[in-house]
C-alpha cells in the first residue's frame, strides 16, 4: 500500500514549489513508497480567519523540511503551532498524520486522518492514507472501504485503484488459503492460491 499526500490552497507559483517539496516527502508505509497525486484543493476559510498565506507557506516547507530529516517530534511541534495560526490548511493537518505515522503513532495518525476525511470528504489523499493505515493493521475490509470512498470521491486517483487492487489480492489471498486448508477442498482453490503468490 502506498500513502499519498496533498497540497492544499496556495497561489499557482507557491503550489508549484510546494507540489516540488511533497514529491521530495516519501512516507515509508510497509508495502511501498509514496508517490504525489494530483493537489487538492481546501474550501477558502472564513474571511475573520484569513492569514498571511506567505507565513503558513513557510510553515508548511519547515514541517517538510524536519520530516524530511527525520525530526519528527519537532515536524509534530511546528504542526502544532502553525495549526494554531492556520487552523483550515489542510496540509499542515497532513503533514501532521505523516509524522503521527512515522514515529509509529497508528492511533493518533489514524485519528488525524479520520477528522481529514471528515472535514474535508471531497479530499481523496487522506482516504488513501487511513486505508494504508487500515492495511497496516491487517483491517483490510476497513481499508477495503476507505479506498473505494477514495475512488468515488476522485475516479482518476490512480494510486488508490491500485491499493485497492492490493487490498483485494490480500483479500483473495486470504479466501483462498481458507479454502485450500478446508478438508473439502479442491484443487483450483490451491491453483488459484499459487496464482496470487
Amino acid at each position: 500500500m502506498r500513502s499519498s499526500i496533498a497540497s492544499g490552497r496556495l497561489p499557482l507559483p507557491a503550489r508549484a514549489g510546494l507540489i516540488g517539496a511533497l514529491w521530495l516527502l516519501v512516507l515509508a508505509m510497509p508495502a511501498g513508497a509514496q508517490t504525489l497525486p494530483p493537489p487538492q484543493l481546501e474550501p477558502p476559510p472564513a474571511p475573520d480567519r484569513l492569514s498571511d498565506p506567505r507565513l503558513a507557506a513557510t510553515a508548511v516547507e519547515q514541517i517538510q523540511r524536519l520530516i524530511g530529516e527525520g525530526s519528527y517530534e519537532a515536524a509534530l511541534a511546528e504542526a502544532a503551532k502553525a495549526g494554531e495560526r492556520h487552523p483550515r490548511r489542510v496540509e499542515i493537518a497532513f503533514l501532521t498524520g505523516v509524522a503521527q505515522t512515522r514515529l509509529g503513532r497508528s492511533d493518533e495518525a489514524i485519528a488525524t486522518f479520520e477528522a481529514l476525511t471528515r472535514d474535508y470528504p471531497e479530499l481523496a489523499e487522506p482516504y488513501n492514507n487511513l486505508a494504508a493505515l487500515y492495511a497496516g493493521r491487517d483491517e483490510l475490509e476497513r481499508a477495503r472501504a476507505t479506498l473505494e470512498q477514495a475512488t468515488r470521491v476522485q475516479p482518476s486517483y490512480a494510486l488508490a485503484h491500485e491499493n485497492l487492487g492490493d487490498v483485494l489480492l490480500r483479500l483473495a489471498r486470504r479466501e483462498y488459503d481458507l479454502a485450500a486448508r478446508s478438508a473439502t477442498t479442491t484443487a483450483t482453490a490451491s491453483r488459484k492460491l499459487e496464482l496470487i503468490d
